[in-house]
């Protein structure tokens, strides 16, 4: 077959318009979204929008373990120091390998330097040592060194 000219500039646009009407499809519906209402510290409400791409290995914060807790996750603490080999090739796995952490749980980078109130508080004395810790952020399971496959060993 042959086209002409005006046969493949009609083509062209009607390709180029379907892919436009799937990307307005898809940023309509959604595709995977849910939205969850949480409030601040401050009393304030905010929306959180959680796709199928969330996060599982996010850096500490008071806020984001607020809000990882209230969600229901199975939460991890991980504390990381950059001078650690360890703490290092973890950060990388964990990173790198997000996908292979189970949905429920997430996985909260704490910096083993500045974070003190939570190091005493877990009576944490290495780097690498992960504390896993239930809604009311009591520890559950602890373990030193590891990786994502560790992980899922130690989950509960």
């Amino acid at each position: 077959f042959k086209y002409s000219f005006f046969d493949l500039q009609f083509m062209k646009k009607n390709f180029l318009l379907t892919i436009l009407i799937l990307i307005m499809l898809f940023s309509i519906t959604g595709c995977g979204q849910k939205t969850v209402k949480l409030k601040t510290n401050s009393g304030e409400t905010k929306e959180l929008v959680i796709t199928d791409k969330t996060v599982k290995y996010l850096d500490y914060s008071p806020t984001v373990l607020g809000r990882e807790v209230d969600l229901g996750k199975k939460v991890v603490l991980f504390f990381y120091a950059p001078w650690d080999p360890y703490s290092v090739t973890a950060d990388t796995k964990f990173d790198l390998q997000q996908s292979d952490i189970p949905d429920k749980a997430v996985v909260l980078k704490v910096d083993y330097a500045k974070e003190e109130n939570l190091k005493q508080k877990y009576s944490v004395e290495h780097t690498s040592t992960f504390i896993q810790i239930d809604k009311d952020q009591n520890e559950i399971n602890r373990w030193v060194v590891g990786d994502v496959e560790t992980l899922n060993e130690k989950l509960k």
